[in-house]
């Protein structure tokens, strides 16, 4: 035999004594390719070598095919409850694996289940009236926090068992004890919430010297946010006392400083409002004056010379509305003319609208004057100063507000009459439906049905007319 057969039958014997267990494992193998010295052998020869690779050897034992070594998987992981063994890593490092981030700026607060236990129990004393037993309780509590807020919940507890005389003493404990609490904004939260009881059992002089001390604490808040809304609560606070001194040397440089415009012009608009009211015109004018825009300084204007009306002051309501353009001095002499009917002055609710130069102006405020009386029941008047309305369109709005008003008090006949006066197809139909709808209401069902008749032939007549414009 040649060396080239030697070497390939060698080679069939190797890969029969590797492959045969892998064949046993029943996979698939692929025949090798053969080299191209193989190629050439006839498949009888190939044959021959794959038999003497299969023939025991003469000088050993039949080849055994070797063990297979066990196939390793990994097993799915198992959830259980038990801890699993760490892996072989040093104490330190496992530390810096394990230890949570901490987060910079933020105190975590541990309150101990006793001062919890503590703090309800001194709730409950409060609440079946052992006063003296529930103070005792608080003074035990160790942190501060829970101390203050316990105090402050039990004068809420007196506040609305209508016995202010207990809350007193209750919340002069509570500011005591609020003075050793070191987070600012917790701090400030406290002695607002104290200020505001204060103010709810009727005793304003002691909330002074509480919104003082908030007001120096709420400066030192580091969080922009956190410290203006604060100083929102402490500027309103001083608004609701209202005495004019403080809203001027304390809530206004409070609002003056604030960032966000939103609270500041809502603000700046009560304080101006609340002067108004204490009689100190000139510095709420000064406040609208010094507004940077034209629309907040005329909406200040406006709701000033209304709360002059308001409270009187009629002259000085219109001396403040005619430096106005004429769509804020409307809104202004609406508010006079509302005070008046308010009062009962009707007859200068409609002079005042009688005064009214401009056509269209006059109209609209005899359309809101009529509203006004409407609302003061007195139907005769609103009707007397509905047919003085020359401008028709606004005259027939008038007059179905006139129709609904009586129809929902029940007043049928006289609202069907004033309907049917109407000379507005468009507008005499809409009023004749809501008739018709409180009939329903009030079971006539048989007259509803006559006038919704009414309303359909109205409705069906009706061409081109536009906005109750009568043709």
């Amino acid at each position: 035999m040649s060396y080239p057969k030697i070497a390939f039958t060698t080679l069939i014997t190797c890969l029969g004594i590797v492959l045969t267990p892998r064949l046993l494992l029943g996979m698939t193998i692929t025949r090798p390719e053969l080299s191209s010295f193989a190629q050439g052998q006839s498949f009888d020869e190939i044959e021959v070598a794959r038999q003497i690779a299969n023939q025991p050897n003469e000088l050993t034992e039949p080849v055994v095919p070797l063990p297979v070594p066990p196939l390793l998987l990994t097993p799915r992981p198992r959830f259980c409850l038990v801890a699993i063994s760490p892996p072989s890593i040093s104490p330190l490092r496992l530390l810096q694996l394990t230890t949570p981030p901490r987060i910079s700026n933020v105190t975590p607060r541990y309150i101990s289940s006793k001062d919890r236990i503590l703090s309800k129990i001194a709730l409950q004393y409060a609440s079946i009236g052992e006063s003296e037993q529930s103070l005792q309780t608080v003074q035990t509590i160790q942190d501060e926090f829970t101390k203050t807020n316990t105090l402050v919940d039990i004068a809420q507890l007196y506040l609305e068992a209508e016995k202010p005389q207990l809350a007193i003493p209750v919340l002069a404990q509570s500011f005591q004890s609020a003075q050793t609490i070191e987070d600012e904004s917790t701090k400030t939260d406290n002695l607002v919430k104290i200020a505001q009881l204060y103010l709810d059992i009727g005793e304003p002089q002691l909330a002074i010297p509480v919104l003082a001390q908030s007001f120096q604490t709420a400066q030192t808040i580091e969080s922009e946010s956190t410290k203006a809304d604060n100083l929102v609560k402490i500027a309103q606070l001083y608004l609701d006392i209202g005495e004019p001194q403080l809203i001027l040397s304390q809530a206004l440089p409070i609002v003056q400083n604030l960032r966000t415009s939103y609270q500041q012009i809502t603000l700046l608009t009560t304080i101006a409002l609340k002067l108004t009211e204490a009689g100190q015109l000139s510095p709420a004018l000064q406040i609208a004056n010094s507004q940077t825009t034209e629309y907040d300084q005329v909406n200040i204007l406006v709701k000033i010379a209304i709360k002059l009306a308001q409270i009187g002051e009629v002259s000085r309501a219109r001396e403040v509305a005619q430096k106005l353009e004429r769509d804020n001095e409307l809104k202004v002499l609406s508010g006079i003319a509302e005070h008046y009917i308010t009062t009962g002055q009707y007859d200068q609710a409609i002079q005042l609208a009688q005064s009214v130069k401009d056509y269209c102006h006059q109209a609209r405020i005899s359309h809101e004057i009529v509203g006004y009386l409407l609302n003061a029941e007195q139907y005769d008047l609103a009707l007397q100063n509905a047919q003085m309305i020359e401008y028709r369109p606004t005259k027939y709005q008038a007059l179905k507000n006139i129709v609904i008003t009586l129809a929902q008090t029940r007043k049928f006949d006289q609202a069907l009459q004033i309907a049917q006066s109407i000379e507005s197809v468009q507008i005499q139909a809409e009023a004749l439906t809501q008739i018709a709808i409180q009939l329903v209401e009030a079971g006539q069902q048989g007259k509803a049905s006559e006038v919704l008749s009414q309303a359909l032939e109205m409705t069906e007549s009706m061409n081109s007319e536009r906005l109750g414009i009568g043709n």
